[in-house]
């Protein structure tokens, strides 16, 4: 939806058109030997206001959101297992385009059909977009869908070198949120709103360009809304 909480200030993004590409490029081409003293981060926040002491914690098939009273599973199944995809028009091989997706804000947990989500009912405070070592709650990164930022999630496999080039990734722009992903069966997925690709390396190709197409792309609902400002660090 398109209501912004009252305590939270919208903020114009940095686009990144022009400059993903040669940053992940050279990425690449460093794989293993590091992106600089990048500190990793952790969230901490409740689902109603944009900051407090609780914690997400992650096992191996849940992502959980505790607020004191609500636990949020991680729900859904592959976008491979959904029915009413198709190829996405953007023109990258292998995204698939969702059906018109629920802009909803609602409190407590929502069960996505797909897995990680790419739209639908959503908590009304975002998750900061960035780089995370622990796990997202669906429900606060879907509301990042919705203001253009792309969802790196990335599966327990993920070695040393690829999480430089998602570091380096993250760095090119205020809209892409990474974060491991409980269950996730590949190396890492990316998630636009109504959009998503498999990938099983960061290494490959559509890795920079659905980052280039879709960050801040045509299919945000919300443009120019902000990715900071919300829950996380």
């Amino acid at each position: 939806m398109s209501q912004t909480p009252n305590l939270l200030a919208v903020q114009r993004p940095r686009s990144i058109r022009g400059t993903v590409l040669p940053v992940l490029l050279a990425a690449v081409c460093l794989l293993g030997a590091g992106c600089g003293d990048d500190t990793t981060t952790t969230t901490s926040a409740s689902t109603k206001t944009a900051s407090s002491d609780l914690r997400i914690s992650t096992s191996a098939d849940r992502t959980v959101w505790t607020d004191g009273t609500a636990t949020c599973p991680a729900t859904g199944r592959p976008a491979s297992q959904i029915s009413g995809t198709t190829a996405a028009t953007e023109g990258i091989d292998g995204v698939l385009a969702f059906p018109k997706q629920s802009q909803d804000h609602v409190d407590g947990c929502v069960q996505y059909d797909v897995s990680p989500p790419v739209g639908g009912p959503h908590n009304p405070v975002w998750s900061n977009c960035g780089f995370y070592t622990s796990a997202v709650p669906s429900e606060h990164a879907v509301h990042d869908l919705e203001h253009g930022a792309v969802w790196i999630a990335y599966g327990p496999q993920v070695d040393a070198a690829s999480l430089d080039v998602i570091r380096a990734a993250v760095k090119t722009s205020t809209h892409i949120l990474a974060s491991p992903y409980p269950g996730l069966g590949t190396t890492v997925v990316l998630s636009a709103w109504a959009r998503q690709l498999t990938l099983d390396k960061v290494t490959d190709p559509r890795f920079a360009k659905f980052l280039q197409t879709y960050v801040q792309g045509p299919q945000t609902p919300e443009l120019g809304a902000a990715c900071s400002g919300g829950m996380g660090q």
